[in-house]
């Protein structure tokens, strides 16, 4: 958490639809996934639960994170920005929500004043999702 306002630089992308992001302290990379990638090669990279193929055209990209003890990469949906959240618009989500959610890593939810239509961002915790893969 940046000590200057009180915010929390993130790494924004989406996940289909959904705009997310994760501590930017936790991202190392971000690369365009090449598209000529056959679908087969692409099984050696974990697309994030809730990204679907097709999501509008955008690009693919694969997302370098490390948890602080080895380096995995996530397939994500661009573009990818970095951005700062004030901590007083990220709610993290009740109990029982988390529990009951079906997109594993959601840890909180955000309200940024400055967002188009009340944009919800998905904060993920990619620790939380199973089966990183090696980059």
């Amino acid at each position: 958490m940046s000590a200057h306002h009180h915010t929390l630089e993130v790494v924004r992308f989406c996940l289909g639809n959904w705009p997310a992001a994760v501590e930017a302290r936790t991202v190392l990379a971000c690369r365009q996934l090449d598209p000529d990638t056959p679908d087969p090669a692409l099984s050696d990279l974990t697309t994030l639960p809730g990204l679907s193929p097709d999501a509008h055209n955008a690009p693919r990209l694969v997302l370098e994170w490390t948890d602080g003890n080895a380096r995995a990469c996530w397939v994500v949906t661009g573009p990818v920005t970095l951005s700062t959240l004030p901590i007083t618009t990220i709610h993290p989500l009740p109990p029982l929500l988390a529990m009951r959610a079906r997109l594993p890593g959601v840890c909180a939810l955000a309200w940024p004043a400055n967002a188009h239509e009340q944009e919800v961002i998905l904060l993920m915790d990619l620790t939380r999702i199973s089966k990183p893969v090696a980059c």
